[in-house]
């Protein structure tokens, strides 16, 4: 998890708190703004904190269908796109509990296509960028997924000794491989991920799009935001009401 950012809506949740507290004070407290402007702005200010603070909410944005490694059929009616950190705990607690469910109850049936987003913690950015890159390098062989898997579940292990090590136990051609990781040609992928992320407004790990093919063209249409690791059955619950009647 983004641990700034989580302070910094912290903060903006304690100073709205402050300003709610300022608000709901007594109309005489501020003889310029009328009975009825207040009650608006109390409204407003209440919907504001519901919002940031809900683990799911509304998204409109429209996408290009990104470069992204993913599982799933091409032609699933809705697609997860996952910003996703390897020096993330919440990240690790998603795929360790929730991916199992998603894949076996929605992926391999063909209803849902899962896209990963690399999104590396600038505070972290040398070890995480790595990961990535290492991650993406197993993808040029196809075994994307079960890099992943293995990285997250050896947080002991984020050096290029491991990445070998999974590399070898993935039985990757490890000239290929090597010579990926020491060139790390995925950084221009990496940073077209983290723009995306930062053009949504992706402001920790992990953080989740549902979306929706765009009619008539590449784009994708974004319909829910998902924060944080949250439990399998708000995902099932956002998925069903995701997919186009």
């Amino acid at each position: 998890m983004d641990y700034g950012a989580a302070s910094v809506r912290l903060y903006a949740v304690l100073g709205a708190a402050a300003l709610m507290i300022a608000l709901l004070a007594p109309a005489s407290a501020d003889p310029e703004l009328s009975a009825e402007e207040l009650a608006r702005e109390r409204a407003a200010l209440l919907a504001i904190m519901a919002r940031d603070q809900a683990p799911a909410v509304d998204a409109s944005d429209q996408i290009r269908l990104p470069d992204a490694a993913g599982l799933g059929a091409a032609d699933a009616p809705v697609l997860i796109l996952e910003f996703g950190d390897y020096q993330c705990g919440f990240c690790r607690r998603h795929l360790m509990n929730v991916m199992p469910t998603l894949l076996e109850e929605h992926v391999v049936p063909g209803r849902l296509r899962y896209l990963f987003m690399e999104y590396p913690a600038e505070r972290n950015l040398p070890a995480s960028m790595e990961a990535a890159n290492a991650a993406l390098c197993a993808d040029d062989q196809g075994r994307y997924w079960e890099m992943r898997q293995q990285i997250y579940a050896n947080p002991m292990s984020m050096d290029a000794v491991g990445y070998r090590h999974h590399a070898e136990s993935l039985e990757l051609d490890m000239q290929t491989f090597n010579r990926c990781l020491e060139q790390a040609p995925h950084t221009v992928r990496i940073e077209r991920h983290v723009a995306i992320g930062r053009q949504l407004n992706v402001r920790g790990t992990p953080t989740f799009f549902l979306a929706v093919p765009a009619e008539g063209d590449e784009n994708l249409r974004l319909v829910r935001r998902i924060t944080g690791a949250q439990p399998v059955d708000l995902f099932e619950q956002e998925l069903w009401s995701a997919i186009p009647e």
